[in-house]
């Protein structure tokens, strides 16, 4: 009922052009990727005018818990839902109730009536966007939302030498400043209803991805790593963080030989960390006398075996999801094992030469697992057409990598 009801009302809020132009989520072919990039288009398009160009990113705290019943009805009304189909929403949403059991006592019955372009300077940009936050603000008020302070920044973007001229540039939220900063984590995954793969190798911690998305569905990327507390840790430390399974890494007991990294040797920047890994692997891995033995040694795992899945099982109770996968053999056995999942991936290509793409395989993969686990697929996913197609071949979702990363990377100055 709720599914017809709301595939009606969408289409009576796309044919009375209801919706904004400028709305990404919960519309057909919109997503944060296409806020992003209409985001990132209007900076870009600033800055090639030697512009400057302000945003504010704001949170709101509890949105759907917070929508007011009467509120809704009444922009519903406004937009022209009348008749039985209002009548409808309203004996939908009014007249619930919620009771509370604790310690085996039952509370009271309590209804429910929530839950649901001129060259500027500087500082007429801040003239612009206080103003733009202060509308924001007002809306929020007639609409009995709450934002979230703590987590509300504001950027001012521009080339350098515009950027260089500015001294102050200072919004007021409430009274207090808004913080300015130089980076936002613009949470796309939580937004989208994506799932965030967050790898042991990042240069964020466990604990800020998760205050980042508090909401998001986010996994924990496994590296089985020499030294097994700090394996260990990782582990209880993602389980505390509401992290929902273990993606285990299997293709790469050894690292395969990379001639792109030969050329042009990988090193952590030393303006990054690695926070999730043992400091020591660290140190050996930006020593310059460590040979290339002793730096891969830290980072593989040659006792990597079936029983890796054994030991996860003792110390988390959090699903196993094995990385690395490309034979119907080795699905059996992953199944026989008693796997929760299986991404079919050929890491990137970059572990070992003359393996096969992930697509060529992925029937074969989920005609051995007969739907007793779910199969996902990574590697080559370009276009919305390549999503298609592992879906059509069986796959229960994709993963992607480099896309993302070569999207947070344009543009962006590189600190030498």
């Amino acid at each position: 009922m709720e599914r017809a009801v709301q595939i009606q009302l969408v289409d009576f809020l796309n044919e009375n052009s209801v919706l904004s132009q400028f709305q990404s989520g919960f519309r057909k072919k919109h997503s944060t990727e296409t806020a992003i990039v209409y985001l990132s288009d209007r900076i870009i398009e600033h800055m090639d005018r030697q512009r400057l160009c302000g945003a504010a990113f704001i949170d709101l705290k509890k949105a759907f818990d917070l929508v007011d019943h009467k509120c809704l009805l009444h922009k519903l009304e406004h937009y022209g839902v009348r008749g039985n189909s209002l009548n409808w929403f309203k004996d939908y949403i009014t007249t619930r109730t919620q009771r509370v059991k604790y310690d085996n006592k039952l509370s009271g019955s309590t209804e429910i009536n929530y839950g649901v372009p001129q060259d500027k300077t500087a500082k007429e940009v801040e003239i612009t966007l206080q103003n733009d936050i202060d509308k924001v603000l007002d809306w929020l008020e007639e609409n009995k939302l709450l934002l979230n302070q703590t987590k509300t920044k504001v950027i001012l973007f521009g080339t350098k030498p515009k950027l260089n001229k500015v001294n102050t540039f200072s919004i007021l939220l409430k009274g207090q400043e808004i913080e300015r900063v130089v980076k936002f984590k613009y949470l796309a995954s939580c937004r989208a209803g994506t799932c965030m793969v967050h790898s042991t190798w990042s240069t964020s911690t466990i604990e800020e991805v998760a205050r980042s998305a508090p909401q998001g569905l986010k996994w924990y990327h496994m590296y089985l790593l020499s030294n097994e507390q700090n394996n260990i840790s990782r582990i209880h430390r993602a389980e505390k963080e509401g992290y929902k399974a273990i993606v285990l890494t299997v293709d790469s007991p050894y690292r395969g030989r990379k001639y792109p990294n030969e050329r042009y040797p990988l090193s952590i920047p030393p303006h990054l960390n690695i926070p999730n890994v043992d400091p020591a692997i660290l140190e050996i891995w930006r020593s310059d006398t460590a040979t290339r033995e002793e730096r891969e040694a830290t980072i593989t795992n040659p006792r990597i075996t079936w029983d890796a899945i054994r030991w996860l099982r003792s110390v988390s109770k959090l699903p196993v999801v094995l990385k690395g996968i490309l034979t119907g053999e080795d699905a059996r056995l992953a199944v026989q094992h008693g796997v929760d999942g299986i991404i079919v991936s050929c890491h990137g290509g970059r572990e070992l030469d003359t393996v096969p793409a992930s697509i060529e395989v992925l029937p074969e993969i989920v005609e051995a697992v007969d739907n007793k686990c779910e199969v996902y697929l990574d590697g080559g996913i370009r276009y919305g057409t390549d999503v298609f197609k592992a879906l059509a071949l069986g796959a229960r979702a994709v993963f992607v990598g480099r896309p993302v990363l070569w999207g947070l990377a344009y543009q962006v100055s590189i600190p030498q």
